[in-house]
């Protein structure tokens, strides 16, 4: 069927678009299929349409079998433009059948349901699945690295990275292991023969060497001469193994027989060396080099004396991997450089397990430093000089190569020095890979994976530093200032990798800060209680900076983000980022938001520990000051930018200071209702009772002021009302309730009384002027609650000349309240009415 054909071709065009990105080749062979899809697409309209007039003119005429066919309209190549195609959308057709002239009839696709076959997929279904296809197959990073692997296996397995079609594996494999084997067999015994030889003295030592070296050269020379012919895969594996010999030669020579000293020895060791590489590289022989290669590692194994020579040993590794360096810088031969890898680390942890000492430190560190450069320079080396991609085994090369140089630095420093010492190379590691990502900068040299490598190890290393310089109490700090760095960085070479390892960083800084400084800082029994001022105010001191230091740079952070910044001549490509995941929006408000949050807990913990060091009765009141002044900052900022989540924010806390002067406060000040506040009352307890209550008390008069202006707000400024009334009732209350207590008790209960209603005058007063009816029933409730307790309390309790007083005053007062409603009579006439009401008071007024 047309239709069946129809998606069979679709769902091929979506499977080649797919894999569009593989090679040159198969991208030519996708637009070729794509142009005859289109141009086969083109000819089924053009049948559907002459089909449609065909049965427009027969009028509801069966369409008979002797139909001319149409002819097929002809669509050049450019009426399809490439690349034009993908943006083509699909008309809705309907069902397309078989064309009259192959002999179906128009009731082919009814009969074929009623069969109950199943019916084909529609468009967007193979569209979609092509689409989640595509989505899950792996990136390119991680597609090199599993073809290398590959690779590698092919030539350890048949000798070849791919195995010609027209060789069989039985002699791929034969052909190039007993090659091998036969190889190293052989330089494996030239090497017992330089030991036998010594062993027993059958020849002096110019001799042994003498013959091996003749040996190696003939087996060097016979392999050149044999390359280009039939045996070239024979030739290689003696040019390998002859290279092999030349190097048991030499190391015999210098560390067995002592013939030569081992700064001479370097000369023809480099020279085999060269020669090893220019082999390899000029036959593309990766065999020969492995050879080479393990001939060489393999010469301190079989010719050792039980007797380590440091330098000559690591000097002549460390010429090996020189030879492998400049082998990759032309080869991409990630086999012979694993190899060379293990070899050197392997020789070198084997030589410290069995001969190294503290005091061999000097000699033996320098080698191991130069083991890293070497293998983090092979590990992209070719890459970088090639301009190639790197892939996901580069970059795990440089993380292996970085954790065995630091772990064994580590232990080599801890058993000589002290463990501080181990900065030393933490921060030269830093320095190391930070070389490297301004060398990517400098040279605008285009690889993500690799800069993002150096970019990482070098924050890392950084970040690691920090702990081992400072004490524990100076961590935090140090990595909040490195976000800070890192920021600015950021934002001058418009990295947003750089931006989000500050962010990171950000949160190891408030981790710490939230559940290691603030615990360790103000939990438990503080010392401080066994101080002195002077003793104590260094403590103070260090404590601000530790803890202001962090909230600073959360603030900084914000404000550089809020900020465009002047670039560096020198910036990060967009093809070396990443794109970018949080809005700076965003991130400067939670980095605003952060620095309150952090700055605010640490103030309330510091003031509560210092001025109870210093002086117990500022201790309430500078906490209110920090509360007051958190709500003032938070209404500064509902001001500026009229944010209904800050104002909500901004009632929410002063709803929570009010709270804690409540249930916090009062006990503190030890607040009892048989006494009032505990102990004799003085003017200096009660001087800073006013200011811990007034602070509040007055910031919510003036915000109540401030946004006066905004109708909108009138029951958020109702309710600012409410808590400074009700505070300022509550205080005045316990405060005269204290004093009566302590100078006239005879009055205590009668005065509160007198005081309750003087507020209920003052409020009746107050609500009648300015129209407030919430506060006019406040007044009215006092008044009636005063009534209830002259005569149920005060009654019993107040002495004979206090209850005439008492009586007298609250009398007048009550009738006073009684004298306002009269004074506006006219103003509540219609009680029913409260527009009349309202309307009635202000014309009063």
């Amino acid at each position: 069927m047309e239709t069946l054909n129809f998606i069979l071709i679709i769902i091929l065009l979506l499977m080649v678009n797919g894999i569009r990105s593989r090679s040159k080749k198969v991208s030519e062979n996708y637009r070729d299929d794509k142009l005859k899809v289109w141009l086969k697409y083109g000819e089924i309209l053009g049948k559907l349409t002459a089909l449609s007039e065909q049965v427009s003119k027969i009028g509801g005429q069966e369409i008979s079998e002797e139909t001319e066919e149409p002819p097929t309209p002809e669509i050049p190549v450019e009426a399809v433009p490439l690349g034009e195609a993908e943006k083509f959308e699909t008309p809705d057709i309907g069902p397309i059948y078989g064309a009259p002239d192959e002999g179906v009839s128009a009731e082919t696709p009814a009969e074929e349901g009623e069969q109950g076959q199943e019916p084909e997929p529609e468009l967007e279904e193979v569209i979609s699945h092509a689409y989640e296809r595509e989505s899950i197959e792996p990136s390119r990073f991680e597609v090199a690295a599993k073809e290398i692997l590959g690779k590698i296996w092919n030539w350890i397995i048949v000798g070849e990275e791919h195995r010609a079609a027209n060789v069989s594996f039985e002699y791929a494999v034969a052909t190039n292991w007993l090659l091998r084997i036969g190889i190293m067999v052989l330089v494996v015994g030239i090497g017992f023969f330089l030991k036998y030889s010594f062993d027993h003295e059958l020849i002096g030592p110019i001799g042994r060497v003498s013959l091996s070296i003749l040996a190696g050269l003939t087996m060097m020379v016979a392999g050149v001469r044999i390359l280009n012919g039939r045996y070239h895969l024979f030739g290689q594996g003696l040019i390998g193994g002859g290279l092999a010999t030349l190097y048991f030669s030499v190391f015999a020579a210098t560390n067995f027989y002592h013939l030569m000293p081992p700064l001479i020895a370097f000369g023809p060791m480099i020279v085999i060396t060269l020669s090893a590489g220019v082999l390899a590289v000029r036959f593309d022989s990766l065999l020969i080099a492995i050879l080479g290669i393990i001939g060489g590692y393999g010469t301190p194994i079989m010719l050792s004396t039980g007797v380590v020579n440091f330098p000559g040993l690591f000097g002549y590794m460390l010429l090996l991997g020189a030879g492998v360096l400049g082998i990759a810088l032309r080869k991409n031969w990630h086999l012979l450089n694993y190899l060379s890898f293990v070899f050197t680390y392997g020789l070198f942890i084997s030589t410290l397990i069995k001969f190294y000492d503290k005091s061999d430190f000097w000699v033996v560190m320098p080698f191991l430093a130069g083991f890293f450069i070497l293998f983090s320079s092979i590990a992209f080396i070719h890459h970088l000089v090639n301009r190639i991609p790197s892939t996901l085994l580069d970059v795990l090369g440089l993380l292996v190569n970085a954790s065995i140089f630091y772990g064994f630095s580590q232990g080599l420093i801890s058993t000589r020095f002290s463990e501080d010492w181990v900065a030393v190379v933490t921060l030269g590691l830093a320095i190391f890979y930070c070389l490297h990502a301004r060398l990517f900068l400098v040279k605008n040299l285009v690889d993500r994976n690799l800069l993002f490598t150096f970019v990482g190890l070098s924050a890392f290393f950084l970040t690691v530093t920090m702990p081992l310089i400072l004490s524990d109490a100076w961590i935090t700090v140090s990595w909040a200032l490195q976000a800070l760095a890192l920021l600015w960085i950021a934002g001058k070479v418009r990295s947003e990798f750089l931006r989000t390892a500050a962010y990171l960083l950000y949160v190891l800084v408030l981790y710490r800060y939230a559940f290691l400084d603030l615990p360790g800082n103000f939990s438990g029994n503080p010392l401080s209680n066994y101080m002195t001022l002077l003793e104590y105010l260094p403590e103070l001191v260090e404590r601000l900076v530790i803890f202001i230091v962090p909230a600073g740079s959360f603030l900084g952070g914000a404000l550089l983000m809020q900020k465009t910044q002047s670039a560096f001549s020198t910036t990060v490509s967009t093809a070396n980022d990443i794109s970018e995941w949080m809005q700076k929006q965003r991130a400067v408000k939670i980095g605003f938001m952060v620095a309150v949050a952090i700055a605010f807990i640490y103030l309330n913990l510091e003031a509560y520990r210092t001025f109870k060091f210093i002086y117990l009765p500022l201790q309430l009141p500078a906490l209110t000051l920090i509360w007051v002044a958190l709500c003032g900052l938070l209404l500064a900022i509902y001001k500026k930018t009229e944010n209904e989540a800050i104002r909500n924010v901004f009632f929410f806390f002063c709803c929570l200071a009010a709270m804690k002067l409540l249930a916090f406060d009062l006990l503190r000040w030890d607040y009892t209702i048989s006494h009032g506040y505990d102990g004799a009352y003085t003017i200096v307890g009660g001087f800073f009772r006013t200011l811990d209550f007034g602070m509040l008390i007055a910031f919510l008069g003036f915000s109540c002021f401030t946004l006066f202006g905004k109708p909108e707000l009138r029951q958020e400024r109702a309710l600012l009302a409410s808590l400074g009334i009700g505070l300022f009732f509550i205080y005045s209350t316990l405060e005269i309730d204290t004093i009566l207590a302590n100078f006239l008790p005879g009055l205590r209960t009668g005065g509160v009384s007198i005081l309750w209603a003087t507020f209920g005058i003052t409020f009746l007063i107050i609500g009648i002027r300015k129209n407030l009816s919430a506060l006019r029933y406040s007044g009215l409730v006092l008044f009636t609650v005063v009534a209830f307790k002259i005569f149920f309390v005060d009654l019993d309790q107040l002495e004979q000349l206090y209850r005439i007083i008492a009586f007298i005053l609250l009398g007048i007062l009550i009738l006073a309240g009684s004298f306002v409603y009269l004074q506006y009579r006219q103003s509540f006439t219609n009680e029913n009415d409260e527009e009349e009401v309202e309307e009635n008071i202000e014309e009063k007024l």
